[in-house]
């Protein structure tokens, strides 16, 4: 486990976060570039985790750790989820975002290195301030 543990960019994140991540230096490789779009969740896991590779699912999809639990421990994965955007929660935050993709970008950007340190199996969501074990949420994001 390092810096050059490779982070599986989901479809539910831009395809260019990968080429930024690379442009920095970070392993990544885009749904897009592996030729896996439009598969449904646990065909596309068996596939990214067939050979056992040490590899980070990094998603926006926050309840897919609720969704498929039994593929998830099935094939070993190691998830980095990205918090749901609330737009009402952080305007008063300094760093505030005001358009999804951009906290979905500014989060993956940078927790890239902690995402590639993640222990192997864990469950971990990521946020503009730190990532935390994943848990399910008590309330929906409106």
């Amino acid at each position: 486990m390092g810096p050059s543990r490779l982070l599986f960019i989901d479809e539910s994140l831009s395809k260019r976060l990968a080429a930024l991540l690379k442009h920095r230096g970070r392993a990544a490789l885009s749904s897009s570039e592996a030729k896996l779009l439009e598969m449904k969740d646990e065909p596309l896991l068996r596939e990214i985790y067939k050979d056992g590779g040490d590899i980070v699912f990094v998603t926006a999809d926050d309840d897919l750790p609720a969704e498929h639990p039994g593929i998830l421990k099935e094939v070993g994965a190691t998830i980095a989820t990205i918090a749901p955007f609330e737009r009402g929660k952080w305007l008063a935050h300094p760093e505030a975002l005001s358009d999804e993709e951009a906290w979905k970008r500014e989060i993956v950007s940078r927790w890239a290195h902690a995402m590639q340190q993640q222990e192997r199996r864990t469950l971990r969501r990521y946020y503009l301030n730190g990532g935390r074990q994943w848990k399910p949420r008590r309330k929906p994001v409106i």
